[in-house]
C-alpha cells in the first residue's frame, strides 16, 4: 500500500515518502524486519529515534512484539520503503502510555506518529515456522503461495492484508494502457483492452485501498495487483483468487 488508511477505522494512517526496492520485497509473517524509525509526539517532539543512536531496530513481523498499529503499518511496506505512520492511542501505547526514569515518553491516551524505514527483510526459514504458527494464519497471518491463472497469465499470493496478483506485461506497456474497476464484491483490469481478471474476488475488499503499480521483476515488467481484504483481521482467502465471474451490474474496462 502507497498511503491511505490501512485498516480502514483510521487508527493507523499510512503517508508514502519514498519507494522501495525494485523488484519488490515485501515482509511477511515471520519475518523478521531490520527498521530505523523516529518516534514523535503531536506536539512534535521526539520519544524515540533509532537512528541518532545508530542502532536500528530488529523485530519479527506478526509476533506482537510490537506496538499494533508498528506491526501493521511495516506489513505494508517494501524493503528500503520510507512511510510516516499516525497511529491513534488505541494502537500504539493506550491508556497507560509510556514512561521511565525520567518522567513520561508518551502521556496516556496520546496519539503518535512514527517515520520509518524498512532497511532489510530477512526471510524466515521454513524450519521455524511451528504447527501452531501455520494453524494461525488467518487474517494478517494469512500468507504464502496463492495459485496461478488456468491461461498462466498471472500469478497470486497471499500477503496477510492484501492479496499480491503478479502479472508479467509487454515492456513497452504503461500506466495509460491498464483499465480497472474495483469494488467491494467485484475487481476488475485490462491491459491494452484484453480482460486480466475479472469477477467477484475470493473476500470483500476494502476498494478505496486496492491499486496497482508497473515494475520490473527479475528484468521483466510486471503488473503488481494488491487487493486489500475488507477486515483484514478476520478475513481469510479462499483457494480461488476469483469465486464468481458474473452476477454483478458493473461494467467492464474499456
Amino acid at each position: 500500500m502507497e498511503s491511505g488508511d490501512i485498516l480502514g477505522d483510521g487508527s493507523v494512517l499510512k503517508s508514502l515518502v519514498e519507494e522501495g526496492s525494485d523488484p519488490p520485497v515485501f515482509p511477511v509473517f515471520g519475518d523478521d524486519c531490520v527498521t530505523h524509525f523516529v518516534g514523535t509526539l503531536p506536539d512534535g517532539s521526539i520519544f524515540n529515534d533509532t537512528i541518532k543512536r545508530d542502532q536500528p531496530f530488529k523485530f519479527q513481523l506478526g509476533a506482537e512484539h510490537v506496538l499494533e498499529g508498528f506491526d501493521e503499518g511495516v506489513a505494508t511496506m517494501r524493503k528500503g520503503e520510507r512511510a510516516i505512520f499516525q497511529l491513534s492511542p488505541e494502537v500504539a501505547y493506550g491508556s497507560l502510555g509510556a514512561r521511565d526514569e525520567r518522567g513520561w515518553q508518551v502521556p496516556p491516551d496520546t496519539p503518535v506518529t512514527f517515520d520509518i524505514r524498512l532497511l532489510d527483510v530477512i526471510k524466515a526459514s521454513e524450519s521455524s515456522v511451528t504447527s501452531q504458527d501455520a494453524a494461525r494464519r488467518y487474517g494478517r497471518e494469512d500468507v504464502g503461495v496463492g495459485g496461478k491463472s488456468a491461461d498462466g497469465r498471472y500469478t497470486w499470493e497471499r500477503k496477510g492484508a492484501e492479496v499480491l496478483v503478479i502479472a508479467p506485461v509487454a515492456d513497452d506497456v504503461t500506466a495509460k494502457d491498464v483499465s480497472y474497476i474495483f469494488q467491494e464484491r467485484y475487481i476488475s483490469l485490462a491491459v491494452r483492452g484484453e480482460i486480466l481478471l475479472a469477477g467477484r474476488p475470493g473476500c470483500d475488499v476494502a476498494a478505496e485501498e486496492c491499486y496497482w503499480e508497473l515494475c520490473s521483476d527479475s528484468g521483466r515488467r510486471c503488473l503488481l495487483v494488491h487487493l486489500v481484504k475488507k477486515g483484514s483481521l478476520s478475513a481469510r482467502w479462499p483457494d480461488k483468487l476469483i469465486t464468481a465471474t458474473d452476477g454483478d451490474d458493473a461494467k467492464m474496462p474499456r
